[in-house]
Protein backbone atom coordinates (compact mmCIF):
# COMPACT_ATOMS: atom_id res chain seq x y z
CA UNK A 1 0.00 0.00 0.00
CA UNK A 2 1.44 3.43 -0.80
CA UNK A 3 0.70 6.19 1.07
CA UNK A 4 1.41 9.79 0.12
CA UNK A 5 2.31 11.00 3.55
CA UNK A 6 0.41 10.10 7.22
CA UNK A 7 -0.31 6.76 7.24
CA UNK A 8 -4.34 7.62 8.62
CA UNK A 9 -5.27 4.05 9.45
CA UNK A 10 -6.09 2.22 12.67
CA UNK A 11 -3.75 -0.47 14.57
CA UNK A 12 -5.65 -3.48 13.06
CA UNK A 13 -5.15 -1.95 9.88
CA UNK A 14 -1.61 -1.19 10.13
CA UNK A 15 -0.85 -4.67 11.86
CA UNK A 16 -2.45 -7.06 9.23
CA UNK A 17 -0.30 -5.30 6.54
CA UNK A 18 2.89 -6.21 8.95
CA UNK A 19 1.91 -9.82 9.21
CA UNK A 20 1.60 -10.38 5.07
CA UNK A 21 4.32 -11.67 3.48
CA UNK A 22 3.55 -10.59 0.27
CA UNK A 23 2.95 -6.67 0.93
CA UNK A 24 4.18 -3.88 2.86
CA UNK A 25 2.75 -0.42 3.85
CA UNK A 26 5.50 2.33 2.17
CA UNK A 27 5.18 6.00 2.08
CA UNK A 28 5.73 7.57 -0.94
CA UNK A 29 8.99 9.35 0.01
CA UNK A 30 10.51 5.62 0.72
CA UNK A 31 9.34 4.56 -2.72
CA UNK A 32 11.45 7.56 -4.39
CA UNK A 33 14.30 7.09 -2.33
CA UNK A 34 14.96 3.69 -2.77
CA UNK A 35 14.06 4.06 -6.79
CA UNK A 36 16.63 7.19 -6.68
CA UNK A 37 19.46 4.99 -5.07
CA UNK A 38 18.57 2.15 -7.35
CA UNK A 39 19.73 4.18 -10.29
CA UNK A 40 21.96 6.92 -9.11
CA UNK A 41 24.70 4.60 -10.06
CA UNK A 42 23.49 5.24 -13.78
CA UNK A 43 24.67 9.05 -12.79
CA UNK A 44 28.64 7.97 -12.90
CA UNK A 45 27.79 6.43 -16.37
CA UNK A 46 25.93 9.14 -17.76
CA UNK A 47 28.50 11.79 -16.65
CA UNK A 48 31.07 9.90 -17.58
CA UNK A 49 32.92 9.67 -14.26
CA UNK A 50 35.68 6.58 -15.25
CA UNK A 51 36.96 7.04 -11.87
CA UNK A 52 33.74 6.05 -9.87
CA UNK A 53 33.17 2.79 -8.96
CA UNK A 54 29.67 2.24 -10.17
CA UNK A 55 31.06 3.28 -13.84
CA UNK A 56 33.24 0.14 -13.82
CA UNK A 57 30.14 -2.15 -12.97
CA UNK A 58 28.67 -0.75 -15.75
CA UNK A 59 30.69 -1.26 -18.64
CA UNK A 60 30.06 -5.22 -19.52
CA UNK A 61 25.76 -4.00 -19.31
CA UNK A 62 26.91 -1.48 -21.50
CA UNK A 63 28.87 -3.24 -23.88
CA UNK A 64 26.04 -5.97 -24.27
CA UNK A 65 23.26 -3.27 -24.53
CA UNK A 66 25.60 -1.87 -27.20
CA UNK A 67 25.78 -5.57 -29.03
CA UNK A 68 21.89 -5.74 -28.84
CA UNK A 69 21.07 -2.07 -30.65
CA UNK A 70 23.81 -2.74 -33.20
CA UNK A 71 22.65 -6.73 -33.99
CA UNK A 72 18.74 -5.17 -34.28
CA UNK A 73 17.65 -8.14 -31.93
CA UNK A 74 17.79 -9.68 -28.79
CA UNK A 75 18.33 -13.19 -29.26
CA UNK A 76 20.78 -15.14 -27.83
CA UNK A 77 21.77 -18.57 -29.06
CA UNK A 78 21.78 -21.51 -26.71
CA UNK A 79 25.57 -21.28 -25.66
CA UNK A 80 24.64 -17.49 -24.76
CA UNK A 81 21.46 -18.44 -22.89
CA UNK A 82 23.31 -21.05 -20.73
CA UNK A 83 25.96 -18.48 -19.39
CA UNK A 84 23.10 -16.63 -17.76
CA UNK A 85 22.40 -12.80 -17.44
CA UNK A 86 25.40 -12.00 -15.34
CA UNK A 87 24.83 -9.72 -12.10
CA UNK A 88 21.57 -8.32 -12.03
CA UNK A 89 20.61 -4.58 -9.91
CA UNK A 90 17.42 -5.92 -8.29
CA UNK A 91 15.55 -9.06 -7.20
CA UNK A 92 12.74 -7.53 -5.96
CA UNK A 93 8.78 -8.44 -7.67
CA UNK A 94 6.53 -5.28 -8.43
CA UNK A 95 2.84 -5.52 -6.90
CA UNK A 96 -0.30 -3.59 -8.05
CA UNK A 97 -3.21 -2.50 -5.68
CA UNK A 98 -5.98 -2.70 -8.51
CA UNK A 99 -9.63 -1.16 -8.21
CA UNK A 100 -12.26 -0.58 -9.94
CA UNK A 101 -12.41 -1.67 -13.89
CA UNK A 102 -8.91 -3.19 -13.41
CA UNK A 103 -10.43 -5.65 -10.67
CA UNK A 104 -12.50 -7.10 -13.48
CA UNK A 105 -9.96 -6.83 -16.64
CA UNK A 106 -5.70 -6.36 -16.78
CA UNK A 107 -5.98 -5.46 -20.35
CA UNK A 108 -3.63 -7.15 -22.69
CA UNK A 109 -0.44 -5.45 -20.71
CA UNK A 110 -0.93 -6.44 -17.86
CA UNK A 111 -2.77 -9.62 -17.88
CA UNK A 112 0.53 -11.45 -19.28
CA UNK A 113 2.84 -10.81 -16.46
CA UNK A 114 0.30 -11.61 -13.82
CA UNK A 115 1.98 -14.40 -11.24
CA UNK A 116 -0.08 -14.38 -8.57
CA UNK A 117 -3.38 -12.65 -7.75
CA UNK A 118 -4.68 -12.44 -4.29
CA UNK A 119 -8.47 -12.13 -4.11
CA UNK A 120 -9.60 -10.43 -0.82
CA UNK A 121 -6.32 -8.36 1.28
CA UNK A 122 -8.57 -9.75 4.43
CA UNK A 123 -12.06 -10.77 5.74
CA UNK A 124 -11.96 -8.20 8.90
CA UNK A 125 -10.68 -5.50 7.51
CA UNK A 126 -12.21 -3.17 4.91
CA UNK A 127 -9.61 -2.84 2.00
Amino acid sequence: MLCGGIVDVSDQYKKMWQDRADGEIALWSQVYNKVRQYYEHYRAILEGDVSHVDFAKKEAEIAQTRHILESGTVHRDATTRKEGLGHQDSDYRIGILAFGSLLNDLGPELTPLVEERIEKCADTVQC
